[in-house]
C-alpha cells in the first residue's frame, strides 16, 4: 500500500494519498456538513429518540397486563422477569439517547 505524501500536491495540500485527489466529495464546491447542520441533526435525533422513549414507556405502562400475558404465552416468562426486561430496555434506551444525541447536541450548542 502506498504511503501518504507530505511534500504537498498541485492544490497545495500538505497531506494527500493516492486516489483521494480525484474524489468529487473533496472538491471545494461540494456540499459539506457544517456545525449548524450537525447541531440541527443532533437536535432532531434527540427529539425523536426522546419521543420514542416516551411512547415506549407509555405503551408499557398502558399495556402492561396484556403484555405480561402475551410474553408468558410466547416465552414462558413470569411477569416479574418481563418487568425487569422492559425496565432494562427503557434504561438502556435512555442512556443511548442521552449519550449519543443529547450530550453531543448540547456540546455543539455551547460551542457554537
Amino acid at each position: 500500500m502506498p504511503r501518504a505524501r507530505v511534500d504537498g500536491d498541485a492544490r497545495g495540500s500538505a497531506w494527500s494519498a493516492p486516489g483521494l485527489d480525484a474524489d468529487p466529495a473533496l472538491e471545494a464546491d461540494s456540499p459539506r456538513m457544517t456545525l449548524e447542520h450537525a447541531e440541527t441533526m443532533l437536535m432532531w435525533a434527540t427529539i425523536l429518540g426522546m419521543s420514542l422513549l416516551t411512547a415506549s414507556g407509555l405503551l408499557w405502562a398502558g399495556l402492561r397486563p396484556r403484555l405480561h400475558v402475551l410474553r408468558g404465552r410466547l416465552y414462558g416468562i413470569s411477569p416479574e422477569v418481563a418487568d425487569i426486561i422492559a425496565y432494562a430496555w427503557l434504561g438502556v434506551m435512555k442512556l443511548v439517547v442521552l449519550m449519543c444525541f443529547l450530550v453531543p447536541w448540547l456540546a455543539l450548542v455551547i460551542a457554537v
